[in-house]
């Protein structure tokens, strides 16, 4: 079975579900643009910060948190209890639940630009560009794994 985004839902538009105002995005948030500082968690790096749907930036982490899981670690399996802890601890302190759905349809898109800019490096960004061969053919076979996983993250 493929997995593809949700068209013609609530999350049609990018996570817009109407629930929730737009909130500040870190936009490329991760372990690796957090430290601990006196007892608490520290964010930094915020070059592509913006404004939008609190569920981009999640399905954003979640995306990373996949690739790193399945490519750098060789622990694909690991991700579906990471997601579920991920999505259950932000809603524990959010005013507003997520919209799993737009969540999981994003998660999908960013994976779908990624084979994308695969496909056409004009558009790519420059580290996707300028890949070596090897690395090149393992992004594609992430891409082609997780597209053709479940139609919806577990």
């Amino acid at each position: 079975m493929r997995r593809t985004p949700c068209y013609g839902s609530s999350s049609e538009s990018g996570a817009s579900t109407g629930r929730r105002l737009p909130t500040l995005l870190h936009g490329d948030y991760g372990s690796h643009n957090l430290r601990m500082s006196a007892g608490e968690v520290r964010v930094f790096d915020f070059d592509e910060c913006g404004v939008g749907p609190a569920e981009y930036d999640v399905a954003n982490s979640l995306y990373l948190a996949l690739f790193d899981l399945t490519v750098e670690r060789g622990a694909g399996e690991l991700f579906s209890a990471f997601r579920r802890d991920f999505l259950s601890s932000y809603d524990t302190v959010a005013a507003t639940p997520l919209d799993r759905s737009a969540v999981d349809d994003l998660v999908i898109l960013r994976a779908m630009m990624l084979s994308r800019w695969l496909a056409e490096p004009s558009i790519a960004p420059r580290g996707v560009a300028a890949a070596d061969a090897a690395w090149k053919t393992r992004l594609a076979e992430f891409v082609t794994d997780f597209l053709a996983g479940p139609d919806a993250p577990a």
